[in-house]
């Protein structure tokens, strides 16, 4: 299982809903041009890394606590209508109804989310994983489903981790 979630993660990446990514995740490790230690953006991708990989990690803890209530959850109508009206207020956003935005002070903390350094580069990793989510959807369903069914923790997180 760790070769294969290794595996599909790495195809994963290679997937065009990433290539937005790069120029951020470059921007981490250090490639502007100017200055460029190779040791230290090695070790600021070892950050990153190690954040985006946490928060897969701490996705896999997560469900495999929930276990076999992971998948009855969203046929519970207490969970779907909620979500439904969040994704069609956002909709309407989209189409122009009315503006949405975050208030000042969330605006201002997520602003100086990242930063520079390792803990910059490790905070970009985290966000980096919720940002790229979306690109894995197909495996990673099909890996949290499984880590459900094993109810593993110590399994489900670090194979979410790999």
């Amino acid at each position: 299982m760790y070769l294969g979630s290794f595996w599909f993660g790495f195809l994963t990446s290679l997937t065009p809903c990433v290539y937005p990514m790069i120029p951020i995740t470059l921007g981490i490790f250090g490639a502007r041009g100017k200055d460029v230690n190779r040791g230290k953006a090695l070790l600021l991708a070892t950050a990153y890394v190690v954040g985006m990989g946490l928060t897969y990690a701490t996705l896999g803890v997560i469900i495999a606590l929930v276990g076999g209530q992971f998948g009855t959850l969203l046929a519970n109508p207490y969970v779907v209508v909620p979500i439904v009206l969040l994704f069609a207020a956002l909709a309407a956003s989209m189409f122009g109804a009315f503006e949405l935005n975050l208030p000042a002070s969330w605006q201002n903390r997520l602003n100086q989310v990242g930063g520079q350094g390792f803990r910059g580069a490790f905070a970009m990793g985290m966000v980096g994983g919720l940002i790229a989510a979306p690109c894995t959807g197909p495996f990673l369903l099909g890996l949290l489903t499984f880590v459900a069914t094993t109810r593993s923790v110590v399994g489900g997180g670090s194979l979410l981790f790999i």
